[in-house]
């Protein structure tokens, strides 16, 4: 059973500081966002041009759409159908072994990379995922804490970005789309998230405290904080191209789709738990107050996704689309009125007929119970990947796409 004692559940919460959700774009505390694009931790300073001159696209019989970015796009959390306080194997879709993308392992440990079916993007094509969970607009650390980020950094010892993977990969493999979920981790999601528990945990029952009120939260969704994570975004936009260019491709040849955001929970008026640990917590696995998820739908998330949409514009290129799956989740979202867990109100499994239907689309809370991940929480499961990638497969096959894509 997912049951912690009162201590257990303040000690976890406490260690969840970098780990929970996407993983933070550095060690710094929160604000840190204001830095320079290039502040992450790298071996030699700074992101390194990949090279090579433009050449003649591929064309080959196989047509791949490939994705970049990070937690959102790359899989993370998919391996589970629904969320349960009982035993595992109920939710569990894809095993031990959901985010290997190598035989019996993953390329680059910690991404939870997830490829999808051939022909489900679109007759025809292909599926190529370079994106990494906890991955920001630039990479970030090295050897087990390295983050590909959508850069042109080499290593030198097979840690490479995202931009310069794009490049090699493209310059054998014809590729349509690529398609981008970049700037949470910009944004310092990870400690936003685990402030606004942390904050729930600790006073709930109590006085209350919220993160709303919290300046080292607030600060991370100010106007100049923003501004520069748009910019940062349409740099990272701006690599990509240049990978594809250098790749042999021109601007008409392929297209680059940008997701927003979902909203992982409702505002408050619609969490269906009370305030207290054993509701929210304990049964729901959304420990945060209220105010704080009407505060996160309605301020935090607009302005995360208002840097995504003006990195699009900034662009200025008609193969540079903008995907708005910001409401792809409503009605599914974690602790949502209307919606249940696996193990209630007659559901026994994911496989059963109606449990799409009747199942929460986002991943519980979890801490350290194996076989669940820290960082798989609050991000979209199995049914929650599989509507976005329902919007991904409409802006792939009928573009333009002509507005907020939503189930």
């Amino acid at each position: 059973m997912l049951f912690l004692t009162r201590f257990a559940r303040l000690t976890a919460t406490a260690a969840l500081l970098s780990v929970i959700g996407c993983t933070s774009t550095s060690s710094t505390e929160l604000g840190s966002s204001k830095q320079d694009a290039t502040r992450s931790v790298l071996p030699d300073g700074k992101p390194r041009d990949g090279g090579g001159a433009s050449g003649e696209r591929p064309q080959t019989a196989e047509k791949w759409v490939v994705t970049l970015g990070d937690s959102f796009i790359s899989g993370e959390g998919t391996r589970w159908a629904g969320n349960t306080t009982g035993p595992a194997s109920p939710v569990d879709v894809g095993g031990d072994m959901a985010y290997f993308d190598a035989r019996g392992m993953e390329r680059q440990a910690g991404c939870h990379r997830v490829t999808l079916a051939d022909g489900f993007l679109g007759r025809g094509l292909r599926h190529k995922n370079l994106a990494c969970s906890g991955a920001s607009t630039v990479s970030t650390g090295k050897g087990s804490a390295f983050k590909p980020g959508l850069d042109f950094y080499d290593g030198g010892d097979g840690d490479i970005g995202q931009a310069i993977a794009l490049q090699r990969f493209a310059r054998s493999h014809q590729v349509t789309d690529v398609v981008v979920s970049v700037g949470g981790n910009n944004f310092g999601f990870a400690s936003v998230v685990t402030r606004c528990i942390s904050a729930f945990v600790t006073t709930v029952g109590a006085r209350p405290s919220y993160c709303k009120d919290d300046p080292q939260v607030t600060g991370q969704f100010d106007p100049e904080s923003a501004a520069l994570i748009g910019r940062e975004i349409s740099q990272a936009l701006r690599r990509t191209v240049t990978a594809m260019r250098k790749a042999g491709y021109r601007s008409n040849d392929y297209n680059i789709v940008v997701q927003n955001y979902p909203s992982p929970l409702p505002p408050g008026p619609l969490l269906r738990y009370r305030e207290t640990l054993a509701e929210r917590y304990t049964r729901g696995g959304c420990p945060v107050y209220d105010q704080d998820a009407t505060w996160a739908h309605s301020t935090a998330l607009p302005v995360i996704n208002g840097a995504v949409l003006a990195g699009v514009e900034q662009m200025g290129r008609r193969n540079v689309v903008l995907l708005d799956v910001s409401a792809a989740l409503d009605g599914h979202r974690l602790c949502e009125i209307g919606v249940t867990q696996v193990g209630l109100d007659g559901l026994r499994s994911w496989r059963q007929p109606d449990a799409v239907e009747r199942l929460e689309w986002v991943n519980r809370l979890y801490l350290a119970v194996e076989p669940w991940r820290v960082e798989e929480s609050w991000h979209p499961n199995y049914w929650g990947a599989a509507a976005i990638h329902s919007c991904m497969r409409q802006a792939i096959q009928a573009p333009p796409i002509p507005g907020p894509c939503a189930q």
